[in-house]
Order: structure tokens, then sequence, then C-alpha cells
């Protein structure tokens, strides 16, 4: 990718480096799209070099989300990898990880704690309260390992974050996830109301008729 350094005016840019994912959530388009012939791919670390050379990342860009509308990037192969050229380029960058956090070792979580610093945010995306309450969207997730890695972000600088949608199954169980969210010591929670609901798409209510992932109307973006 060749860039012009006089056309670059961006500080935040938005960085999808895996499709892979080992979840199930009934509403991703993964789970939706089965068949499409782009998942379980990612991004090399020579991939990120050629796109975001160090020119870009040292005076360009302030912000990096690193994210996925189909994957996560905790299952990318060379994600510490990436991750250390960027923060080698520029400490400064601040880099937004979101991640499901499921079946990575403590020693995993260790290293990745270990290249973040006080300009970086790990949010991981838990909506239920307990094990069974967060199967019950993040379907193939691990609660242990999720404990695991928050617990290790938690001794890091990194700033921690406790993602939530609301879904009928939690938005009345507010207060113990706010609870669940300091304990693990989470430095905020971020609420998010999703549109994916059977008052905005009819292909989300079951045979009855309902949505039984509907919240309150109140709850629904």
């Amino acid at each position: 990718m060749n860039w012009n350094p006089n056309d670059l005016h961006f500080e935040h840019i938005h960085l999808e480096i895996s499709s892979k994912c080992a979840l199930k959530c009934p509403r991703c388009p993964r789970t939706e799209h089965p068949e499409t012939p782009w998942l379980s791919k990612q991004l090399g670390l020579q991939d990120i070099k050629r796109s975001l050379p160090e020119f870009l990342l040292r005076d360009h860009i302030q912000r990096i989300t690193i994210c996925g509308d189909v994957g996560d990037p905790i299952y990318n192969t060379e994600f510490h990898e990436i991750l250390h050229y960027i923060k080698s380029v520029n400490p400064r960058i601040h880099l937004y990880i979101v991640t499901n956090g499921s079946y990575r070792t403590r020693e995993w979580w260790a290293k990745t704690a270990n290249i973040l610093n006080e300009y970086d945010t790990v949010a991981f995306s838990i909506d239920g309260f307990d094990d069974a309450s967060n199967q019950l969207y993040r379907i193939g997730s691990d609660w242990e390992s999720i404990a695991i890695g928050m617990s290790e972000i938690q001794k890091s600088k990194a700033f921690m974050v406790w993602a939530c949608i609301l879904f009928s199954f939690n938005e009345n169980k507010m207060d113990i996830i706010q609870s669940l969210a300091r304990e693990r010591g989470c430095d905020s929670i971020q609420i998010t109301k999703s549109t994916k609901f059977g008052l905005n798409y009819a292909r989300f209510k079951e045979t009855q008729g309902i949505d039984p992932l509907q919240p309150s109307e109140k709850s629904i973006s």
C-alpha cells in the first residue's frame, strides 16, 4: 500500500487482524453465514508492516482499535508480534483491543500484558454474570480462561474494560455485573444497546413470534 504523507490526516484507525473465532454467537455474521470464504483468515506481521509502515505509526496515528466484526484478534497466531511491532515503533500509540478473552493461557496473557503500557486498553466482551448466563449469547466461551486473562491484564499498566451488550437475560442484572467488574479490577464498564433484535429484524423471532434475546424496548438501540 502506497501512502502519501501529505494526504494523511487521520488519528484513529480500526484494524481487523483476524476473522478466526472460537465462539458461536448467534447474531455474529460468521454464525449467520458460515459459508463465507474469508472466515478463519488472518493478517500476518508482514501484512501489518506493509499496511502500517513506521512513518505512519510514528507521525500520523494516535489510536488503533484492534477488534473484529467476524473474528477475535487474540486468535491471530502472530498477535504478540503485531503488538510488539506497533509499540516498538511508537510506545505512545493507544491500542484498544476488543476480545472475548477465551482459551488463552496465563502465560499467553502475561506476554500480552508485558507488551502493553499505560496508553493501552483491553476490553473484554462479557455479557453474563456467570458461565451459564454468558453462554446464552457468547456460546462456546470459557468463563475460567476469561477470568485468567483479566487477572493478568489487571497486573499490567493497561486500562481494562468490561464490555457488555444488553439482552433479556442481563438487563436487570447490571448491579451484579458491575460488582463483578469491580471485583476483577476493571477500570470501567461499557454497556452497549444493540439493534439486532426481533423488534427491528423479524428474522430474529422464533416460531412463537418472540425473540428470546430481546430486552425491554428501552435497552434496544
